[in-house]
């Protein structure tokens, strides 16, 4: 992992890991409430839209997914999607993250996958 940020208040932190030039796997954990996105939220972005490339944002140790978080993810989605990139979603089966996200109808949007080869493979790159 590269260049982690914490948030020891919230329990938020972020992480990334680059996978060659066009694959980005994007680590989140703790509450994404309105404390837990303050510290990460501007390095998500820089991480997840920067540049056209297809990022995994792994959500399976998010314990909170409030509508700010979602709207982060949602924004950057759609920012790396205008430079020709892709985004995918890998949450915990059974989650409260993944019910959230589930009644939003995000997938709509983003893919929501529940294995990380899975979600890989519909991003095109090898598990």
């Amino acid at each position: 992992m590269v260049d982690p940020t914490e948030s020891p208040a919230t329990g938020s932190s972020i992480r990334h890991e680059d996978h060659g030039d066009d694959l980005r796997t994007v680590r989140l954990a703790g509450r994404l409430d309105m404390l837990g996105m303050e510290p990460i939220a501007l390095k998500f972005t820089s991480l997840t839209a920067s540049h056209a490339q297809q990022v995994l944002v792994d959500l399976r140790e998010v314990s909170f997914l409030a509508s700010i978080g979602i709207r982060s993810i949602v924004s950057s989605a759609r920012a790396l999607e205008s430079k020709g990139g892709r985004m995918a979603l890998l949450v915990a089966p059974g989650s409260t993250v993944e019910a959230t996200l589930t009644s939003t109808g995000i997938s709509e949007v983003i893919p929501i996958h529940t294995e990380e080869a899975e979600a890989l493979a519909g991003l095109g790159a090898a598990g």
